[in-house]
């Protein structure tokens, strides 16, 4: 994930971000709901090449970014991105042709959404 130069942020021990917005009183959280084997932020390095932006053709300046990893062949990665509800649970299951994901909020209501 790539972090907006307006943006400032901080993580706990499992990678789990706090965002805060520097324009207004925005703040979003992202967390990751499996193990995660490791994480690293990075701005601007070059081994490895992360954390750069560019929105001029050959031009580029550093930006803060964060990379998770997992260990393993086959592997999946639930990200929850909080806005103003924080989701406390996502499950999904696969039925026939149906995916489902039901949904849980700190606030005690749960949704579930069908594809």
């Amino acid at each position: 994930f790539n972090i907006g130069p307006d943006v400032d942020f901080n993580h706990d021990e499992n990678g789990n971000l706090n965002l805060s917005s520097n324009i207004d009183d925005t703040n979003v959280s992202l967390e990751q709901f499996n193990e995660i084997s490791a994480f690293a932020t990075f701005n601007g390095t070059t081994n490895p090449i992360m954390g750069w932006q560019s929105t001029t053709f050959n031009e580029v300046s550093p930006i803060n970014a964060i990379s998770y990893y997992i260990d393993g062949k086959d592997v999946e990665f639930n990200t929850v991105i909080n806005l103003e509800n924080t989701i406390t649970s996502v499950d999904y299951t696969v039925l026939e042709d149906t995916v489902s994901y039901s949904i849980e909020f700190e606030n005690a209501s749960a949704i579930i959404i069908e594809m």
